[in-house]
């Protein structure tokens, strides 16, 4: 869990911002729409609903992110016990968690995405998703498309999500994909004693490093090191949904819904 201390404090923070953030943006919405904080109406109780789901699902992808650093730090551990000869099933589980790990963060975006669409666009829609919303910026035939909340969803989109959304469906309709593996151990000597290193490394699908731009990543001897571009990945993303609610506090609450 130490291995990437700094990255992952970094991811943490701007986790810690986006919970505020929702639970600040929900009380200006309810306030602007639907009167006081505690009175309930078909409207405030869905955005309610979606507000504890985004939380859910926040938790949900720190969690599977986390469970991957701590079995490879496990299978890492295992192998240096056991030595490097045995092929360790659980080695695979990696690839498990990373896949759930991207499954609960495009979920998370269809949870936001719902929101914002119930928010800003249709009180009246309670089951859109991300890719409404993406759709509803991009369509220039309403007023969601020319507010700059608007187009920082469709940019948004467009640069990152819909990459990481089409890597989602590929691997559960299409084609399974999975980094490269290498079990390594390194012997050094300091002074008449010998110490070996053991290594386990993995590393993110080319596909998802092309797809997101992820070449500038920790690099270890098979490719983007998986744990490393998994923490950037929900980084990245937590900051964009950090950013998107900063917006939306500032430009869409209050009746202020601007236009560039």
């Amino acid at each position: 869990m130490n291995r990437y201390k700094n990255i992952l404090a970094e991811y943490h923070s701007g986790l810690k911002e986006f919970h505020t953030l929702i639970i600040q943006l929900t009380m200006n919405i309810k306030q602007d729409y639907g009167g006081l904080f505690t009175d309930r109406t078909q409207f405030s109780e869905r955005l309610y609903e979606l507000s504890s789901s985004i939380q859910y699902r926040l938790l949900s992808v720190d969690w599977h992110l986390q469970n991957l650093c701590r079995e490879h730090a496990y299978s890492e551990n295992k192998l240096k016990n056991h030595g490097i000869g045995k092929i360790d099933p659980r080695q695979h589980y990696l690839y498990f968690i990373f896949d759930d790990f991207i499954f609960n963060l495009i979920s998370l975006y269809d949870y936001f995405g719902s929101y914002c669409y119930l928010a800003f666009i249709d009180h009246n829609e309670h089951k859109k998703m991300w890719s409404n919303l993406a759709n509803a910026a991009g369509s220039q035939n309403n007023s969601f498309s020319y507010c700059i909340l608007g187009k920082e969803v469709f940019k948004h989109h467009r640069n990152w999500a819909k990459k990481l959304i089409d890597f989602r469906a590929e691997i559960i309709h299409y084609k399974l994909k999975t980094g490269g593996e290498k079990r390594k151990i390194s012997i050094t000597k300091v002074g008449e004693t010998y110490h070996a290193k053991y290594q386990l490394m993995y590393s993110i699908p080319d596909d998802l490093v092309k797809l997101l731009k992820l070449e500038n990543c920790k690099k270890n001897e098979v490719g983007i090191d998986l744990q490393f571009g998994a923490i950037e990945i929900g980084k990245k993303s937590i900051l964009s949904f950090n950013k998107l609610t900063k917006i939306a506090l500032t430009h869409c609450t209050k009746n202020k819904m601007r236009f560039s």
